[in-house]
Formats: C-alpha cells, sequence, structure tokens
C-alpha cells in the first residue's frame, strides 16, 4: 500500500524524528508481506531505488501508515485474526535513536480484565525486555490512560474504585521507550 511521504523539518526540534536521510522518501507497506519499503526518487519523481525500512523488526499486518507532527512514523497493525476482533491488533509509534541501540519491547497483561467495583486489577509486564541491554528496565503505568503515570513498579496493583460501574481496563502501558515504541492495549 501507498503510505506517506517524509518531509524532514529542520526548524522541528524532536530528537525522536526521523532523520535528514529520509526527506522526501515515500514510504510503501505491504498487508500479506508484513513489511515496509523506502522509497527514494530523484528531482523528477522518478524512483531511484526502494530499500528495507526496518528489515530486522517483525510487522504483523500493516494496515495504516501515517508520519506524526512530531517527524516519528504512527502505523497501525491489523493483527493475525479476521473480522476485526484480533487481539494482537496494535497501534505503533517508530521513533528514530541513531547508532544500534533499539528500544525495550513492552508486553503489559492484566487480571481480571473486567468486572464490577471495586475492581483489585493485578498488572503484569512478563515478556518486556531489551533486546540490547544496557542498564534496568523503568516502568510507568498509566492506569486511566491519560498519560499520568500511576506506578513505576514493574508488577503493579490497582484497585478501581467507581461505584456502580462496570470496568473495562483501557489501555494501560505508558511506554517512553525509543523506536519502536508500542502502546499495549489490554483487553
Amino acid at each position: 500500500m501507498g503510505g506517506p511521504v517524509y518531509h524532514y523539518q529542520t526548524n522541528l526540534y524532536s530528537p525522536r524524528k526521523l532523520p535528514a536521510y529520509y526527506d522526501n522518501t515515500v514510504f510503501i507497506y505491504e498487508w500479506s508481506r508484513n513489511f515496509i519499503k523506502e522509497v527514494k526518487l530523484d528531482d523528477n519523481g522518478d524512483i531511484l531505488k526502494i530499500n528495507p525500512f526496518l528489515p530486522t523488526f517483525t510487522f504483523n499486518r500493516p494496515m495504516d501508515m501515517k508520519i506524526g507532527p512530531d517527524g516519528m512514523i504512527y502505523m497501525i497493525e491489523w493483527g493475525t485474526g479476521f473480522g476485526g476482533d484480533n487481539p494482537d491488533a496494535k497501534i505503533i509509534r517508530i521513533e528514530y535513536t541513531g547508532g544500534n541501540n533499539r528500544s525495550p519491547v513492552a508486553v503489559a497483561s492484566a487480571t481480571p480484565t473486567s468486572g464490577s467495583a471495586p475492581l483489585p486489577v493485578q498488572f503484569s509486564s512478563a515478556g518486556t525486555y531489551d533486546p540490547d541491554p544496557d542498564g534496568p528496565l523503568t516502568y510507568q503505568w498509566s492506569f486511566f490512560g491519560d498519560g499520568m503515570i500511576n506506578s513505576t513498579n514493574a508488577n503493579p496493583a490497582f484497585t478501581y474504585n467507581v461505584a456502580a460501574l462496570t470496568l473495562s481496563i483501557p489501555h494501560l502501558l505508558y511506554a517512553p521507550f525509543s523506536a519502536p515504541v508500542w502502546r499495549v492495549p489490554c483487553r
């Protein structure tokens, strides 16, 4: 599928924006083969070359892609299922980190994921890892999906105390890592 064109902005301060190398690069992606490619064009708009983008990264049916105002790539991954109820569907943010240090991969779960208030919930970061360990991992949990950090524990517990409501756990993990960064929905 045809994706966005990246335009490097010298006046945009964002340490994670794509570098000038990608200026005027067209990004294309393929749903069934799970890849992203960068298309380099000449001054006439003709194709010079097509390169793999993040060739060692595994995507899961890329569905849509945008360049954010912060110069980072945002992409919807459809996931493995059909019919729309895909527990592995997600939105990812791809940030440029420079160098070779890859970001930690965030994994989150909650038990239970729904119930009546008061609802005690145990969260888990089991499966989270750093592919290039260079220090201990840190965690920032936002229990209400508003970006406010409610816990920095790896596996926190929290009780939702809303009377007379049935609660369903929202997006829980706030992950200010470097590329790719995941917002992990807990179902």
